[in-house]
């Protein structure tokens, strides 16, 4: 007996959010969003995380990497990367 398989996308995400937009290394910052309970990936100022936290609201919570001037933040997954969001570092 063949059961068809039609395997699922992961679904689009999208950034809509990002708290603090201003901080230094260490800051923990909170992703808003549409679908970000399937990110696999956050993308900070071209630093990929892969260790960050789903809060029970559905928001992503990360830890902001060493970096300088303005950093543009992503998350994604099997299906694509989500749009972009600034955060600026500050000293």
């Amino acid at each position: 007996m063949n059961i068809p398989f039609a395997p699922t996308a992961a679904p689009s995400l999208t950034l809509t959010g990002l708290s603090p937009t201003r901080g230094s290394a260490g800051t923990v910052v909170t992703l808003t969003g549409t679908n970000l309970g399937a990110a696999t990936t956050v993308n900070f100022g071209g630093t990929a995380i892969t260790q960050f936290a789903l809060t029970p609201q559905g928001a992503i919570q990360v830890v902001a990497p060493q970096g300088t001037g303005m950093a543009l933040v992503s998350v994604g997954n099997a299906s694509g990367v989500s749009n972009t969001l600034s955060f600026t570092y500050t000293p």
